[in-house]
Parts: C-alpha cells; structure tokens; sequence
C-alpha cells in the first residue's frame, strides 16, 4: 500500500476479520488465556454475536477496558462493524478516570458486556450464518466503518486520543505483514496491551495474513510462558518493549525453540541489552513507531552482530520520513485522522538522520532541550552517555558490570534550579543496585561535560494506575522532591 493512500475514507475497509473466516475458517485463529483454541470462523460467529448486541446500544462513542483476552477482538472488532468508535482504556486505569474520559468524550461505557461472571461472550453463540452474514452479505465484504480512539502515553507532554478509521490499521498492517513475509504458518505471541497501539496492531496484523495470535496468561512472567508452551503453538514471532526483552534474558529458562523473529520498540534500546540479546541467540528487530502512526513505520532486519549504531531499520512500505532542521517528518497511509500538514507529513517530535545504508537512527526528542546556565542541555545525550556505561570495565577500582550492566532505560528530566535555571535528573530502570553519584562523575567524566552531569541519579519509580510508563510530569515532581531532601 503505497503512501498517500487515505486512512479517513467515510466509507470503511473489508474486514480483515472477515476475509479470514471465508479463506481460512477452519484454520487456527487464536489461542486464549485459557490455552483454548479457537478458528477463524469461531471468531467471527462471535464477533457477529457481540455486533448484534451492540446495535442496541445507542451511542456513537463505546468505552471498553481491555483485557488482552480474546474478548478484546471480538469487542472491538464488532464496534468498528458497527460503524462505532471505540475508546480503549488499560487494565490499570481507575475506574474514575475511565468514567471521567468517557464523559467528556460522551462516549458509553460498555460494561458488563464483555467480562461480567456469567458474560454472554462466556456462551457458545450458535453459529450465525456459514457463508454470508444475516444481511446476506458476503463476510470478506463484510465493512468496518468505525474508529479507534487510543490514548498516547503522555511521557512527553500531554496525553490526547487518537482516532484512526480502520483503513489507517490495514495500511499498517499490511506494510508489516509484508516485510515480514507473515502467513498462515506464523504465530504471534499477544503480551503487549491492546489498549496501546503495539498490543492491537498485533490482531490486525494476524487477522490480514491468517497468522494465529497466542495471547499470554495473566499473572505468569514472559519467560514462565514462553517455556511452557508446546512447540506446535510456540509463537513464531514476539513484539516487546525493551524492559520485557530485559526481564526475558534475566530469567534462567530453556526455551525449545525462538520465535524467528523478536520486534522491539516502544523505546530506546540500549546497546548493551542488545548486544546480549544477540549473544543469546534471540533474533531482534529494531523498530520505530508512534501511537499517532498505528504502530510502526520502520523496521530492521535481524541484528546479526553489536557494536553498532543502534539504528531502528528502514522505512515500511506505507510510509515515507525525511527530516528539516534535524526534525524527523512522516508520511504514512497509517497516520490518525488531523495530524498531517497541508502537505500530508507530520511533524514529530524526534530527531534523527538518515544513514547512507538507509537506516535510520532515532537521536532523541527535540521538545526536552534543559537549558542551564546558559547551556543547551540535550537529555537524549545525557541518556545516550549513561545507556554507554557498561562499555566500561572498570571506574573508582570497581567493577561496572555488577552495578550497571543491567540498565533498561534511562529519563533525564529537567528540574527548576535557582542558581542555573534548570538542572538534570536522571532516573534509572534495571535490576542492580544504584551505584553512588561520586561513580556516576567519574563513570561519566570522559562522555560528558561536568554541566551536563545530571545532579541526582534516581531509581525509576513504577508506572501509577493508569499509566504505561512514569509521566515526565511526575518524574520532575520526584526529582524536585529528591532534590529538595538532599539540599540541593
């Protein structure tokens, strides 16, 4: 699917959903949390089943909270039938705040429908129809008219919904499903939230190409699962953030196979994880991607060997980026509805470069810039410089790996300082024990100027109910805390 291609046509997409129950209805559609195993046709008799009982609800806006079950698909599958947008809200949002969004969104909050102990989805739905729907419709021709409305994550400023008509998802679907020659053969592993737009792209993905979608229990680790499952469903292909891909290599499991493919983004990898992920055997892609783009526009081929650049691949079918002024720009049939200048690119927030192989390398975001005494503080250099640290053998007479080897992820936030003006702080994700700030000047002075040293390094605090990652608004709250009690 070329760029340019609208993802706003008023008209609606087939229903990949659909299409795959008329090619492959008896083929493998998805495994459950409960290691049920359901076909394509299965799923559709209940996306029909749930659609039927949406068409009495009048409202235009539905609000569900996902659960990463196969509830999720037929839930919102049948709002997008419907000609409904669907508001997607996580596990861990307070119930207030649900209830709050939906108000100002007037959207109607789907309760009771999908998860409620004696839930009509829990009954087997009589099959509907065999080969067209009640309408008489063919199901390949079967429209999806509706939208999703998925929230950004907010790190980096303020959260907002973004609206995508089905069209957007297929683009992104099909440029995916295309570089990575996905079929009927191939299986992916469900462990990202489908509230976020890395955990839904993984059933337009599989719906479009016939792959089986394997979702993960709830309340096992990702190592736990993916040793117990039986080769003959093992997934084929994994899409994680880098604190999964983290937790993953730290766990002593003996895996019988690796999918052929391990997808990470959502973040910045660090060079050292990828590298033991590479020694490992594990066969990692890196990608780029934004909630705004429906999931990812670039994508690597297997890592092969570290010591590389840490780039994120080259630009998916569907897509196009270029960069102005160090700004990364995109093009893409994927992008939410109001987002593209009158052009047809958007702007984002990074910066990056495009190499003379084609790859490109993310450099950090260009909306974060500290500036203290004077100086032009760039944290995603700051992060870079503290990511480098386990390159290092040895600093004060001690060893660096035992302390900082196992980095996940860093933020450095600015943080208001009555001498400079502002100041950085950074916080660390990993499984170590904090080394002190004198091993941090020393580790650092070679990579950093003294100014850009942050002034406290702090352990990365859990994401809150409602959050996917620590807000940079509540990480400055800390770090002005943390400041303030060590007398700064």
């Amino acid at each position: 699917m070329a760029v340019g291609v609208t993802s706003n046509s008023p008209d609606g997409v087939p229903c990949p959903w659909a299409a795959a129950a008329s090619r492959w209805p008896d083929e493998l559609a998805c495994v459950t949390t409960s290691g049920k195993q359901l076909t394509w046709s299965d799923l559709d008799d209940r996306i029909h089943f749930v659609q039927q009982t949406l068409a009495s609800r009048k409202a235009s806006v539905l609000g569900y909270v996902v659960d990463n079950t196969e509830r999720d698909i037929f839930v919102v599958v049948a709002a997008l039938r419907e000609g409904r947008d669907v508001m997607l809200f996580g596990q861990r949002t307070p119930a207030a705040q649900v209830q709050r969004q939906c108000m100002v969104n007037d959207a109607l909050l789907i309760e009771g429908l999908e998860r409620s102990g004696t839930s009509e989805l829990e009954d087997e739905p009589e099959r509907v129809y065999e080969d067209t729907t009640s309408s008489g419709t063919s199901r390949s021709r079967t429209l999806l008219t509706g939208a999703t409305l998925i929230r950004t994550s907010g790190s980096t400023g303020s959260a907002r919904w973004i609206r995508h008509r089905a069209a957007a998802h297929v683009a992104s679907a099909h440029a995916v499903a295309q570089r990575l020659a996905l079929d009927t053969d191939d299986r992916w592993g469900w462990c990202l939230p489908s509230n976020h737009v890395g955990g839904l792209s993984i059933l337009w993905r599989s719906a479009l190409a016939g792959a089986a979608t394997i979702a993960m229990p709830r309340g096992v680790s990702l190592g736990s699962w993916l040793s117990s499952i039986p080769e003959d469903f093992s997934p084929t292909i994994l899409s994680l953030v880098p604190t999964q891909l983290h937790d993953l290599l730290a766990e002593p499991h003996s895996f019988a196979v690796l999918p052929r493919t391990v997808i990470v983004g959502g973040a910045a990898l660090a060079p050292s994880l990828l590298s033991r992920a590479i020694s490992a055997g594990w066969p990692i892609r890196t990608t780029y991607g934004m909630t705004e783009t429906a999931s990812m526009v670039t994508l690597s081929d297997v890592w092969s060997e570290s010591g590389q650049e840490v780039h994120v691949g080259t630009a998916l079918s569907h897509a196009a980026l270029s960069t102005r002024s160090n700004r990364l720009f995109v093009k893409t049939a994927s992008l939410g509805e109001s987002l593209a200048g009158p052009d047809g690119w958007m702007p984002t927030s990074d910066r990056g470069t495009l190499r003379g192989d084609a790859q490109w390398i993310v450099e950090g975001r260009l909306d974060r810039v500290i500036i203290s005494g004077g100086e032009n503080l760039d944290p995603s250099r700051i992060e870079s410089a503290i990511l480098a640290l386990a390159d290092k053998k040895d600093v004060l007479g001690k060893s660096i790996k035992a302390n900082v080897l196992d980095i996940v992820g860093v933020r450095v936030v600015g943080t208001p300082d009555d001498r400079y003006g502002e100041r950085p702080v950074a916080f660390i994700e990993g499984s170590t024990p904090m080394p002190d700030q004198a091993w941090f000047l020393q580790a650092l002075a070679s990579s950093l100027a003294s100014f850009e040293i942050p002034d406290l390094f702090l352990p990365m605090p859990a994401a809150e109910e409602g959050e996917a990652k620590p807000s940079n608004a509540r990480l400055v709250q800390v770090a002005i805390a943390s400041r303030k009690a060590s007398g700064f």
